[in-house]
């Protein structure tokens, strides 16, 4: 029974400065904000903001919605372990601060480890993945790939560290006349076009309307029971597998 307001994009802080706007003049009842640190709210004006942190730091007063990457991943160790690989490649990007790339390689490494499979990593520079539309954000990891991505010799599977790395690949796969998945197996992260690809991308899902789902959830609960701040809960989403055509038996 509530009418979903969105605010942005704009540059830097200006969607959330108008969205507090909006809870100041009464415009809005609750915010959900995803990709913020509660500490970037200042604390004087937080005490009275009904709020819902989305894939952010959990703590400050607010309650927030978060992904577990691990059972995804775990999930897809265990997909490509029963298809016969034995030696798997991690591709991501070398990031300035730890972040969502250092926890899902992490969280990948455990999952090898567990499973006796050999896990060899391959990081490209961080610009590779700088925003933008998802063709430009293309482009640049395929002039990445095409120089820095090794010889896969004995590696049979490669996981991505998103959908669009796995397009990329799936491209500079069929460059040196690999296949997918015939010759390489590909497992993606995140679900948002995978199923685009070329064959359909294995991957790993995010959860965005379970976690989208769960963030309302908090919000109305804030509302409807007149919580104030601060209020800390975290809600954790356990990420799944999506299997598709870009996997199958080991060559």
């Amino acid at each position: 029974g509530y009418d979903l307001l969105v605010f942005g994009p704009g540059e830097q802080n200006m969607p959330l400065v108008h969205a507090t706007e909006g809870l100041a003049e009464k415009r809005v009842d609750a915010l959900v904000v995803p990709h913020l640190p509660g500490r970037a709210i200042t604390r004087e004006r937080s005490r009275r903001w009904p709020l819902v942190l989305v894939e952010s730091e959990a703590g400050h007063g607010y309650p927030a919605v978060n992904l577990a990457p691990e059972p995804g991943l775990k999930a897809a160790v265990d997909h490509l372990t029963e298809l016969g690989h034995r030696k798997i490649l991690w591709l991501g990007v070398r990031a300035p601060e730890p972040g969502w790339q250092e926890q899902r390689l992490s969280a990948l490494r455990r999952a090898a480890a567990l499973r006796g499979i050999e896990l060899a990593e391959c990081l490209l520079g961080s610009s590779a993945l700088l925003g933008g539309p998802v063709e430009k954000r293309i482009e640049r990891l395929l002039g990445a790939l095409r120089s820095d991505l090794p010889p896969l010799r004995d590696v049979t599977a490669v996981c991505c560290c998103n959908d669009v790395m796995g397009l990329a690949l799936c491209a500079t796969l069929n460059e040196r006349g690999k296949r997918v998945p015939a010759d390489v197996s590909v497992v993606g992260f995140d679900d948002l076009i995978a199923s685009f690809a070329i064959p359909a991308m294995t991957t790993v899902s995010h959860m965005l309307p379970h976690l989208g789902a769960r963030a309302v959830d908090l919000a109305a609960e804030i509302i409807e029971k007149g919580i104030q701040h601060p209020h800390q809960a975290e809600v954790t989403v356990s990420a799944e597998l999506v299997v598709r055509k870009s996997t199958c038996r080991a060559r």
